[in-house]
């Protein structure tokens, strides 16, 4: 069946900066994760988050940060190459910026893809042992052309830190200017 996995990359800047580094967490993952106070597999990465959430409630401030969710068992085929509004990353996409302070969502290597030459940015296929169509990668994150490839879908979510803070900030009182 189809899984879903979630877990934190980093915390006001702190935690696991590059993506690409991260090991993919996997749903027997999960027990794990739920075990970590700020829902991570990586020690030092937890580690490093939790001094700066210490640091933001010392200073009266709040966070933002970046989770990412694999999905495993998504059957390729799932959306469609034409109509935009039922493409699957669209969907997904529009999904994740529907949630209060999400500013950015990334599939999988995405923000990365736009710096890469093409020769280095797409999921080159081989036959595989089974005689099976493979990648060997999945920088793409699961969908191309809108619709599921069969490797794990990858979504990164960017939320930025909530506005409700104890610290004073400027402002505006719209009827007295």
């Amino acid at each position: 069946g189809i899984r879903t996995v979630s877990h934190v990359l980093s915390i006001g800047g702190a935690g696991i900066t590059d993506p690409q580094q991260a090991t993919l967490p996997k749903p027997e993952d999960l027990e794990a994760l739920d075990a970590s106070p700020v829902r991570t597999l990586d020690k030092n990465a937890e580690e490093r988050m939790i001094i700066s959430i210490d640091k933001a409630k010392e200073n009266a401030d709040t966070l933002g940060g970046v989770i990412e969710v694999v999905v495993y068992g998504v059957p390729a085929g799932v959306g469609t190459y034409v109509e935009s509004d039922r493409r699957l990353d669209a969907a997904l996409a529009s999904a994740v910026m529907g949630i209060q302070a999400i500013k950015g969502v990334e599939i999988g290597d995405g923000f990365l893809e736009a710096m890469r030459p093409g020769s280095q940015a797409h999921d080159e296929m081989v036959v595989g042992d089974d005689g099976r169509i493979a990648r060997l990668s999945n920088r793409a994150g699961g969908i191309e052309g809108g619709m599921s490839n069969g490797q794990p879908i990858v979504v990164r979510a960017a939320m930025k830190p909530i506005p409700s803070i104890p610290k004073a900030l400027r402002t505006v009182d719209v009827t007295t200017g």
